[in-house]
């Protein structure tokens, strides 16, 4: 465990933060939280800070000179000592609603009661897929509208670059009735075995490091939420 955290809090145009989400992950943020006009995100304190700095300086000068926002970035940069990181970052994770279908929360939250919603538990780690980035939930929202198209609700579906595994878990409560997730990052495995097992739904899903060109099979649905 980190000895403290950086947090850094950007506050700018709605219309920037994808894109600034995306970055700060890039560069090495083990999460964001999404902001009505900004991005909060975490990056552990070493020695590589005044990079680090300076390449998130540079990205906000390369979007500001091709947007058509006249507000400048406020950028705010505060340590977090690891006695405090281990309960004050889950403030910012919050049960949240996610198309027609789904509440995703932490495990250490109970979900709002509402009935015609699934609940998807994702522990917040170093596996990318927690619902809150703008991608995650249009993946999501996209299953929702194919699962509900196809005869029957049930069919076979392949996630590349599974993460948390967060939409093999959805594809699971949509009706797929197998799923193959494949990752090649030891950690998003590890990760995503643990929340499949969470939430109930390990027998369902083929998790494996294999590539994607050995795949042989076809199947119904092929979704992939991937970083370029």
């Amino acid at each position: 465990m980190p000895a403290s955290w950086l947090q850094l809090s950007i506050r700018t145009g709605a219309a920037g933060v994808d894109a600034l989400s995306n970055f700060l992950i890039e560069r090495g943020s083990p999460g964001v939280v999404l902001k009505k006009n900004g991005v909060d995100a975490f990056f552990v304190h070493s020695n590589d800070d005044v990079s680090l700095r300076k390449d998130i300086r540079l990205f906000l000068k390369g979007i500001a000179q091709v947007s058509s926002s006249r507000r400048k970035p406020h950028l705010q940069w505060k340590i977090i000592k690891e006695e405090d990181w281990q309960n004050s970052w889950k403030r910012f994770i919050k049960p949240r609603r996610v198309g027609e279908s789904f509440w995703v929360t932490p495990p250490w939250l109970e979900p709002p009661k509402f009935r015609r919603r699934q609940v998807i538990t994702i522990e917040p780690g170093l596996a990318f897929g927690t619902g809150t980035h703008a991608t995650t939930r249009g993946c999501m929202e996209f299953l929702e509208t194919v699962a509900h198209r196809l005869p029957g609700g049930e069919f076979t579906a392949l996630e590349v670059g599974t993460g948390s595994g967060i939409l093999a878990i959805a594809l699971t409560k949509l009706g797929a009735r197998r799923i193959w997730a494949i990752d090649n990052d030891p950690v998003a495995l590890r990760v995503a075995s643990e929340n499949f097992r969470a939430n109930g739904v390990a027998e369902r899903i083929q998790l494996s490091r294999t590539n994607l060109s050995r795949m042989k099979k076809t199947f119904s649905v092929v979704v992939a939420n991937l970083t370029v």
